[in-house]
C-alpha cells in the first residue's frame, strides 16, 4: 500500500532544493513539486460507494424494523380507542390522515435531527452544504411513508373492518 506525504516549503524555499532533499533522504520515492490533488482511482471509489450503500441499508433496514415494530405495538395497544373513535364516526380516512400526518412529522424532525451535525460536518470537513441527490430522496419519503402505514394502518384494520365495531360474523 503506497502512503502519501505531503510537505510544505516556506515561500523562501526553492521547490527543487526541496524535493532534491527528500528524494536523497527517501529512496524510491516520488516527489512531485506541483500541488495538484491526489485522485483515487475509480475501482476503489466504486468498492467504497457499494460498501457505503450496503452498510446504509443494513441500518435502515434495522431502523426500519424497529419503528414498524413500534408502531404496531402501540396500534395494537390503541385498539379499544380506535373502537370508541369508530362509534363515533371516524373511519379509514381518519386513520389514514393521522398515519401521514405521523409521517410527515418523522421526516420533518428526522430531517432537522440530522441537519445540524450533517451541516456542521460538510462545512468543516467539505467546505460545502450536504447534498441528497433526488431519487435516494424519494426513496427515503417512500420507505418512510410505507413503514408508518404498515405499522399503523395493518395493525387496526380488523378494528376498522365493517360499518360498526360488533357487526362482523362474531358479534364481537
Amino acid at each position: 500500500m503506497a502512503r502519501l506525504a505531503a510537505v510544505f516549503a516556506g515561500a523562501g524555499a526553492a521547490a527543487g532544493a526541496v524535493a532534491a532533499a527528500l528524494a536523497a533522504a527517501v529512496p524510491g520515492a516520488r516527489v512531485e513539486t506541483s500541488p495538484a490533488p491526489v485522485r483515487v482511482a475509480a475501482e476503489a471509489q466504486a468498492l467504497t460507494e457499494v460498501v457505503t450503500m450496503a452498510a446504509v441499508s443494513v441500518i435502515g433496514g434495522f431502523t426500519v424494523i424497529a419503528v414498524l415494530s413500534t408502531l404496531s405495538l402501540i396500534a395494537f395497544g390503541r385498539r379499544p380507542e380506535l373502537r370508541l373513535l369508530r362509534l363515533a364516526g371516524a373511519g379509514r380516512r381518519t386513520l389514514r390522515l393521522e398515519a401521514a400526518a405521523m409521517a410527515l412529522t418523522g421526516l420533518a424532525v428526522g430531517a432537522a435531527v440530522a441537519t445540524v451535525p450533517l451541516l456542521a460536518f460538510s462545512l468543516g470537513v467539505a467546505r460545502t452544504v450536504p447534498y441528497l441527490p433526488p431519487v435516494p430522496a424519494v426513496v427515503l419519503v417512500a420507505v418512510v411513508a410505507a413503514t408508518t402505514g404498515a405499522g399503523t394502518l395493518l395493525p387496526a384494520r380488523a378494528v376498522l373492518r365493517g360499518r360498526y365495531p360488533g357487526s362482523g360474523a362474531t358479534g364481537g
